[in-house]
């Protein structure tokens, strides 16, 4: 298992995101971004009426496929956040730029030139809302500011129980 892990750190930090689409609206995964580095033109995130439900993702980097299903109950203004990314290409040819070995890894922030992508205001922090950062679990990067999450994510590799609210900072992620 140990050995697993180590390679999906070393693969995670050489990975390119080549694109984050949004995903079709029968909850199936699509593929994201596609050929060529970019994500399909004309893409768009399902209408929801406000409910966001269980959309499932797949972010294409140069080492394979990594299949995501995000929960909008539990975090509707994280989901939207992420979701609104995906659809206007903000994903497309990042890097995962942060990995740390038996912890996480980082990407959504960066450009293969390591120039930080703009991003819109941080959002609302839903941590109180039961998820947890187990193991493939997919959360929002932020600052020190409890609501200061923009774009970037963390793919946990293995649980961090010390992420979860409260956490070390009484907020957690």
């Amino acid at each position: 298992m140990k050995n697993w892990l180590g390679w999906l750190a070393v693969a995670a930090l050489s990975a390119l995101v080549v694109g984050c689409d949004a995903p079709s609206s029968t909850g199936t995964p699509t593929e994201v971004g596609g050929g060529g580095g970019s994500a399909p033109s004309g893409a768009k995130a399902p209408e929801t009426g406000g409910n966001l439900g269980h959309p499932q993702i797949v972010i294409e980097t140069s080492m394979g496929s990594i299949e995501a299903e995000l929960d909008g109950e539990k975090a509707p203004v994280t989901v939207k956040n992420f979701l609104e990314y995906v659809e206007n290409g903000h994903y497309s040819s990042t890097l995962f730029h942060r990995v740390i070995p038996d912890f996480m890894i980082q990407g959504g922030g960066f450009g293969p030139d390591l120039r930080e992508k703009p991003t819109g205001e941080g959002i609302q922090n839903e941590s109180q809302n039961g998820l947890k950062n187990v193991r493939g679990a997919l959360a929002m990067a932020r600052t020190g500011d409890p609501n200061s999450a923009t774009a970037q994510f963390f793919i946990n590799v293995q649980d961090n129980p010390n992420l979860d609210y409260p956490s070390f900072d009484g907020v957690g992620y």
